[in-house]
């Protein structure tokens, strides 16, 4: 559908950059709909919230970092967009089940 091919292409572009600073109602204008539609069509097609897809594509990023670079947690944190290094891994833990030091060590170890 049609509706699905916005939902899709909002998603396209956060995957593309997900550490930008999205702010939901850019993110409605971007599909052409009105915030609640975008918000309800999004969470129904992706299962997730658009601001919840934003964080998991940034988790996602950081983990390729954590698995491909040798780069600190604060500057990983930094380089997909979370301001507080505490706030990422707070996040990351939440999403991954692990630490990013403890998912860093796995892959590496």
């Amino acid at each position: 559908s049609d509706l699905g091919e916005r939902t899709a292409n909002v998603r396209k572009l956060i995957m593309a950059s997900p550490a930008r600073n999205y702010r939901l109602v850019e993110l409605a204008e971007a599909a052409g709909l009105s915030i609640p539609h975008f918000t309800n069509l999004f969470k129904k097609q992706c299962g997730f919230a658009p601001i919840d897809f934003v964080l998991r594509q940034r988790i996602r990023l950081g983990c390729k970092l954590l698995d491909t670079t040798t780069a600190t947690i604060g500057s990983i944190a930094e380089q997909v967009g979370f301001k507080d290094p505490y706030y990422f891994s707070r996040c990351f833990t939440r999403i991954m089940g692990t630490s990013p030091r403890e998912y860093r060590n796995a892959v590496k170890g």
